[in-house]
């Protein structure tokens, strides 16, 4: 598993109620207290891969400038193990 934290940029001009609901209802992103244009997040992945994939999804939605990465950890502790 990783988890993220993420800075996610919001374009003023093209942020709308549309953008944030499809923000929202992102799987795996849990959206932290919007500020203005920015908005805190934490995203959970199965592992870095999938995490970059859907940073750049993040990236292509409608009403996103950018994604901040500024934090990244791993949980490499074996499923099984107790």
């Amino acid at each position: 598993m990783q988890t993220s934290g993420l800075l996610i940029h919001l374009d003023p001009s093209g942020f709308d109620e549309k953008s944030e609901v499809n923000l929202g209802a992102y799987e795996g992103l849990v959206l932290g207290v919007r500020a203005e244009n920015a908005w805190p997040a934490v995203l959970e992945a199965v592992d870095a891969k999938a995490s970059v994939a859907m940073v750049r999804d993040l990236e292509r939605m409608p009403g996103i400038g950018r994604v901040d990465v500024v934090f990244v950890g791993t949980d490499e502790r074996d499923e099984g193990a107790k």
